[in-house]
């Protein structure tokens, strides 16, 4: 009754176009245009034909054991992710939980542990755009999200480095809260872009010193 009454008092209207949608703030013209992820290793994300496991995942056993990304970057998503991201239009952390989820496989998972931001970078955007996606997937899969890793190294952002310098670039800049995690069997670390997946494996590595039989998952909105 509530849902049917908020749907008349605030009808779906596509964020992108401001008509009439249905279903979901977004027209049926912007989804038939969103292209979900394929070609991916689901340990890694890197590319790999037919979603199959990766050369390099089969050789050495990958730090999570899955990764799940719902779409490939294009013009509606890029939109949706800049208004969000640099925008400061967090409402959109609504839409793209309600895109993401029903493109990944969420059963067994008991809590969401957002990527966090160092405190300087925090401070400058005013939100971790990881932190308002996992809040959103927590309230409609009804499993908590736990602020368990903690950044303490402002360091350069990832974009236009290379895969061994990602890598480099964020080696040691985490760190534990261990009572946070001591509860959980099963839990997916929330991120909005993997592009080498240096920063989730970080994230999954530091996690793994104290406990080291967590099934841990990564899940995000796009494949950069």
């Amino acid at each position: 009754m509530i849902n049917k009454l908020e749907e008349i008092l605030y009808p779906y209207t596509c964020v992108l176009t401001g008509k009439p949608a249905e279903g979901i703030d977004l027209s049926h013209e912007a989804l038939d245009n969103l292209v979900l992820t394929e070609n991916i290793c689901p340990s890694c994300a890197h590319y790999s034909t037919s979603n199959r496991i990766c050369g390099s995942c089969l050789k050495q056993s990958p730090i999570v054991e899955r990764v799940q990304v719902a779409f490939m970057l294009n013009d509606v998503l890029k939109k949706m992710i800049h208004a969000f991201k640099y925008g400061q239009q967090l409402y959109y952390s609504r839409l793209l939980a309600e895109l993401m989820l029903p493109e990944i496989e969420t059963l067994g998972v008991q809590a969401l542990l957002p990527v966090p931001l160092h405190i300087n970078r925090l401070s400058s955007r005013g939100f971790n755009q990881s932190l308002e996606l996992a809040k959103q997937l927590s309230s409609r899969l009804n499993v908590p999200v736990v602020n368990a890793v903690a950044r303490i190294k402002d360091t350069p952002q990832q974009v236009g480095l290379s895969g061994k310098e990602r890598r480099v670039n964020v080696k040691d800049v985490f760190v534990v809260d261990k009572k946070f995690l001591e509860k959980y069997q099963s839990i997916a670390i929330i991120d909005d872009v993997i592009t080498t997946g240096s920063t989730v494996n970080e994230v999954a590595k530091t996690i793994r010193q104290y406990y080291p039989s967590l099934i841990i998952q990564v899940w995000a909105v796009w494949k950069g």
